[in-house]
This record gives structure tokens, C-alpha cells and sequence, in this order.
């Protein structure tokens, strides 16, 4: 049986170049039975990965990247400023993350994602490989997901103050408030959970974050330990 071959394009909107070595190393050490291949053309493009931080000036240049792509070619957001544009989403140069000029299959979160883990769940979803095939192993990566866990917070909203991505949102409830860590946004640096005195919030070493809606990225509770006197508003923390 002839082996499959998936042509991976990968366009670098205005990454640090993190996310681009990692899109190269998954391919390369990708011991799936999918073979996959860099090409350098998108019309050859059976999937085409997006990273970094989309700017105004190199936004003319990736709109016509995606005239160039195959209507059957998949699209992924690969890192967390693919996704959301994360810290620098409220730059003026910032012309919005990937998904707000075309439709995107898969969002694989991490700053860098792990791509050399990611790859088969990213073929799985795709329908290209099965899923009994997974690792069960987890990985060692200390970057993964956020977990928190409302019961230890005592609301001193401590996290939210040193967050430098904003990836902690406050809304008020009549009983206490809602706590919302939306880890699109985040780049992992840890300072939640090295700040908070309750370890109410930690990074898992779960780094394997591959969805198809962008907005399962989030891990949150009601707080009841804890009083905001002031009205905070969602979007001004």
C-alpha cells in the first residue's frame, strides 16, 4: 500500500520564529503513517499552517496567500498569536488573529506549541490517522494547559494584576464572581501560578492542546471566598 503524503504549507504572518522551528521539527520527526513534506508553494498545499501575530503590513501578502491555497487544503492557527494575537492583540499593528479573514479547521495552542506531540492528534482530527494510534503517554513539557480550581481561590485577584496577556477575565455573579483564565491568550510564562499563595491556578504539563474551537480553551469557577468591592468590568482586567 502506497504510503500517503500530506504537503505542509506554512506561512510565518509576524512569529518570533518559535512557532515556525516547531511546525519544521513536527514534520521532520513525525513517525506517523502519513508522511508529511514542507513545500514551499501554497497551490501544492494539502494543509497550511499560520503562525505568528497577523500585522497590518503583511496582511496584504497573506490575503493573497489564501487566493493561492486549494479549497480542499486544511487550515491551521498554530500558537497562541495565530489564535488571538495574544500580549500584542491590543497593538495598533495588530490586524486581528488568523480567523477573522478565513475559516480555520484547527487552532493548536502553545507559545510554541509542541509540534512533534501535537502532529497525530492534528492528523486524527483531521481524519487522517486513527486515534487508537495515539500516544497515551502525556507529555513532560512543562508549558501545558491552565487548570484552576475555584475551591482554593480566595479572590485576591492577584493573578489577574501580574497576567501580562490579560488572559484573566472577572464578571460579577450575585454570589462571589466568575474567574475566567481563557488560555487562547496566554504565552505560558507561569506567573499565575507563581503568584497565587493558594495554588488555585498551575500550568499542567498537559501540552498537547489541539481544538477546533478556539474557545475550549478556558478553564473557569465561581468564587466564593472572595468580594470585589469595585464593579470590574470583563474587559478592563
Amino acid at each position: 500500500m502506497k504510503q500517503k503524503i500530506l504537503n505542509v504549507y506554512y506561512y510565518n504572518v509576524g512569529s518570533c520564529n518559535g512557532c515556525d522551528i516547531e511546525v519544521v521539527a513536527g514534520v521532520l520527526l513525525n513517525e506517523s503513517k502519513v508522511k508529511t513534506n514542507i513545500v514551499s508553494k501554497p497551490e501544492k498545499a494539502d494543509l497550511a499552517v499560520f503562525t505568528g501575530i497577523l500585522t497590518k503590513k503583511i496582511k496584504p501578502h497573506f490575503l493573497k496567500i489564501l487566493k493561492k491555497l486549494p479549497k480542499k487544503a486544511k487550515k491551521i492557527a498554530f500558537g497562541s498569536c495565530a489564535i488571538s494575537g495574544n500580549v500584542f492583540s491590543s497593538s495598533y499593528t495588530f490586524a486581528g488573529p488568523i480567523d477573522k479573514f478565513t475559516k480555520i479547521d484547527l487552532y493548536v495552542n502553545g507559545c510554541p506549541p509542541k509540534a512533534d506531540e501535537a502532529i497525530e492528534d492534528v492528523l486524527s482530527k483531521l481524519g487522517l490517522y486513527s486515534k487508537k494510534k495515539l500516544a497515551k503517554e502525556a507529555t513532560k513539557y512543562w508549558r501545558g494547559e491552565l487548570e484552576f480550581d475555584p475551591k482554593k481561590c480566595i479572590g485576591c485577584l492577584v493573578c489577574a494584576y501580574y497576567c501580562p496577556a490579560k488572559t484573566i477575565k472577572v464578571y460579577p455573579q450575585k454570589k462571589g464572581f466568575n474567574l475566567s483564565y481563557e488560555y487562547e491568550r496566554c504565552f505560558f510564562c507561569s506567573m499565575c501560578e507563581r503568584k497565587c499563595p493558594t495554588k488555585a491556578i498551575i500550568l499542567t504539563h498537559k501540552a498537547n492542546m489541539v481544538k477546533n474551537n478556539k474557545n475550549s480553551y478556558k478553564t473557569q469557577g465561581i468564587v466564593t471566598k472572595g468580594r470585589i468591592k469595585a464593579k470590574i468590568e470583563p474587559d478592563k482586567i
